[in-house]
């Protein structure tokens, strides 16, 4: 799971509103 949010934060400079989605479609 770490590896993918350092992946969202590398491909996305608005990391956050991208780690929030991702978190809710794992939730």
């Amino acid at each position: 799971f770490g590896m993918l949010i350092e992946y969202l934060f590398e491909k996305f400079p608005n990391w956050e509103d991208a780690g929030e989605q991702a978190i809710g479609d794992l939730q």
